[in-house]
This record gives C-alpha cells, structure tokens and sequence, in this order.
C-alpha cells in the first residue's frame, strides 16, 4: 500500500474447453446426383454440455448456412444435386457460457453426368445425329455411336438392353425395323448415366431381286453366249459378277455372257448382281447355269481307208462320246466334194457305221447331239476320209516277133508258133489273162 504494507490474494478462472470431433462419411464420397451417404462424426469433448449443429455450402465453401434442427453427432444429408460441403458446430455451455469449435469441412463429390449425342449411321451412307427419324435400306446394318463417358449400354424402345454395358461406345444391329427406337446410356466413372435422345428407324421397303435368263433356259451349250436379266428397278445401277469377278456396271438391268474369260461362263460358275438403289440401298440376287456339255465328241477310225472304187468300204469306228445330257444322238454325215458341202446320212443314231460301196473319195463327219431338260447342243468330229483309189488308164499293146503290132482291141495277125509279146503300162503291177480268165 502507500505506507509499505503488503498484502494479497487468489482466485481461478474455469475454462470452458472444447475439442471438435471428427467427420467421416460412409463411402462413398463420390456419388451420383440424389441421396447422400450418413457424414459419421465422432462425438465432441467438452467441459460443459456439448450440442451440435451442422451447416452447408453449394458454392465450394463460399458461403454456409446453417440446417435447422441437426443437433446430432452424425448427419444424412438426403438428396444433393450438386458439389456440398459440411462442417459441424460443436458447442460447449459451462454456466451459462456458451463456447464452439467447427470441424474441418467435409466435401461429397456429385460427379458430373455426361454429355453425350447418339449418332446413327445406315451402312448405305445415311446418318443422323440426335433425335429423329433415320430412313435405312431393308436389312442393312445400322451403327449407333455416342461419347462422352466411360462405359455405354444401349437400349430399345421397349427399355430392353440391346448392349449391355461395356466401355463399347457402338452397337449395329441388321434387324431393325420401322418404328424401333434406340437410345443410350452413359456412363462416367462413379457410375452415373445421362440419356441421350432417341433415333426411330424408318426401313425401306424390301425390294425382290431375281437374275434369270431372257431366254427362260437354264441350260446352255459349252461357249455360248448367255442373255440375262436383273429386276429392273427405275434409278438404279447394276454391277455384274462372275465368281465373283467383276464383268459389267451400269444402269442396265441386262448382261449377256462372252466366250473368253472373265465373260465366260462354265458349269456351276455363280452369277451375281448388286444393284445400288437411288436411294442409295444395295441388294444382290445370285443364279446359276447348267451347261449342257460335250466334254469329249470321239474319233473316227477304220482299218481300211483307202480302197478299190465298188468295193464295200470298212466300218468306220467311232468312239463313244461323253456329254453331259441325259440323251445322245448321233447323226452321220457325207461329202463328195472334199468337205464343201455334206449332206446328213438318214437312219444313223450309231456310235459307228458302215458306208457300204464308195464309187469316189468321201468325207464323213458325226454330229454328237446332248439333250439336257430338254435342251440340245451339237458338236461334229473332225472330218474322217476314205479315200477311193483311182484305176489306173491302160492300153494293152501286141507285138509279134515277125513285126506284126497291135494297139487297143482287135484281133493280131502272126505267124505260126511265133512270140507274141503283150505290153501295157500306167499301174504299179501287172497281171495278163487269157480268154478263159485264166492268169
């Protein structure tokens, strides 16, 4: 004091401390637009009685306000839409003096859906993007496509999966028909999905494609040249095949076959044509062809030919021929003139044949004819010749040895007992006879 004395005394102040708990939300804490998972905080330590209160942000931590009546250690938040962040009050009143501390802030994440756009693309080149009406050629193959996620799954209009998920971003289908509907969904990595619009298909109408021949045959003889017509179809151009070879493409609906390669057309060859419609849908009609071969017409033999004019000529042999028709027919033919003109031999249907007395040289060909379902094809063997060998022209000449000759007929005057020699010529050999036809 102010005259030196010394006095003092003691007092205590109370703390009124706190210690905040903990948030920790059951997983997960990155979900999908709607109902958030239980924030699980622990209890708060406190000197005085403790009461909680919870507050939120959907600005990132801009701004908080507080949730009414949340006095609770845990909290569920319900359905968040967006980004949220919590934090809780904990408060601890010691007579009548209320003192908080808040938690540090706890973020549930709302991913982001996806943004995405289905696209449908006909094979035939048409597409179309978003919603609407996609026009496709019967029975082509349709492709839908999307982006934007991490996995897809598409779906008809009847909500049935057409694709199940997958991080496929298409899905073609060649069975769709008018008036299905297809749509996607997609999907980001936390599992959330956007749909996108739907695409309604519009099929063209089926279109019937047939090749066959102008003709109304199917059979044709080995190298000839085969007339053929496609549907005709106002608009369109026609690509024409052979074993898959392209031949001829145009806007006509008609094609007839060569006799060399790649025109040629053999036994079992596929015929194809693939029209392209003007409204841009390809169909294609197969055929093909029988043909009605002679794969081997035969040869002509015989053991004698040539020969005396009047003498009955050897049998010409011929050798069977192989067609493939269910009917063969042989005709026999003649030539007295070297092969100019040959005039058909009646009452022939023979493998061989036998010409009988030949007075001159003569040709003979045989004509193979192959019906198949009704429909023939010829082809003649080389031409075989027997040939008639021409007499020789002779003169007999008689000379006897007193001088006395005689050319031709008549009758030689000679001596008696005298040599009378006869000659001639113009032959390879010679055989003088009597009168008695003795040699």
């Amino acid at each position: 004091t102010g005259a030196g004395c010394t006095i003092q005394a003691t007092t205590t102040f109370i703390e009124n401390a706190i210690t905040p708990g903990t948030l920790s939300p059951a997983p997960p804490t990155t979900i999908c637009a709607g109902p958030a998972p239980t924030i699980v905080g622990t209890a708060a330590v406190g000197t005085g009685s403790v009461t909680y209160r919870w507050f939120i942000s959907t600005d990132l931590g801009g701004t908080y306000n507080a949730i009414g009546a949340t006095n609770s250690v845990s909290y569920t938040p319900g359905t968040v839409t967006s980004t949220t962040l919590f934090y809780r009050e904990d408060t601890s009143e010691l007579n009548g003096l209320p003192c908080s501390v808040n938690t540090l802030p706890y973020t549930i994440t709302v991913a982001p859906l996806p943004v995405s756009v289905l696209i449908g693309t006909a094979a035939s080149g048409a597409t179309l993007t978003g919603s609407g009406t996609l026009t496709v050629c019967d029975g082509e193959e349709v492709t839908f496509s999307t982006t934007g996620g991490a996995r897809y799954e598409f779906f008809d209009g009847t909500g049935l999966s057409r694709q199940a998920s997958s991080t496929s971003q298409t899905f073609s289908s060649t069975t769709l028909g008018s008036g299905d509907i297809i749509f996607a969904r997609v999907y980001n990595a936390a599992g959330c999905f956007s749909q996108t619009d739907s695409i309604t298909i519009n099929e063209s109408a089926a279109i019937a494609l047939n090749v066959t021949p102008i003709s109304g045959v199917y059979e044709f003889c080995t190298g000839a040249p085969i007339a053929m017509q496609a549907t005709a179809i106002p608009g369109a151009t026609y690509l024409w095949q052979i074993n898959g070879l392209q031949v001829a493409s145009s806007t006509q609906s008609t094609y007839t076959s060569g006799a060399a390669v790649p025109h040629l057309i053999t036994d079992g060859d596929i015929v194809t044509v693939i029209v392209t419609t003007g409204a841009g849908c390809t169909i294609q009609a197969t055929t093909t062809f029988i043909e009605n071969a002679i794969s081997r017409v035969g040869t002509l033999t015989t053991a004698t030919p040539t020969m005396c004019a009047g003498v009955a000529a050897s049998t010409i042999v011929g050798q069977a021929s192989v067609v493939s028709g269910t009917t063969t027919i042989y005709e026999w033919s003649r030539s007295t003139d070297l092969g100019v003109t040959y005039t058909p031999i009646g009452g022939t249907n023979s493998v061989s044949y036998s010409p009988g007395n030949l007075a001159s040289t003569t040709l003979f060909i045989r004509k193979t004819t192959s019906v198949l379902n009704g429909h023939s094809c010829s082809v003649n063997t080389l031409p075989y010749t027997i040939t008639i060998a021409p007499l020789p022209v002779s003169v007999l000449v008689g000379t006897a040895a007193s001088g006395a000759t005689l050319t031709g007929s008549g009758t030689l005057t000679v001596c008696d007992g005298e040599e009378v020699t006869f000659s001639t010529l113009g032959g390879a050999r010679y055989e003088f006879f009597d009168g008695t036809g003795l040699s």
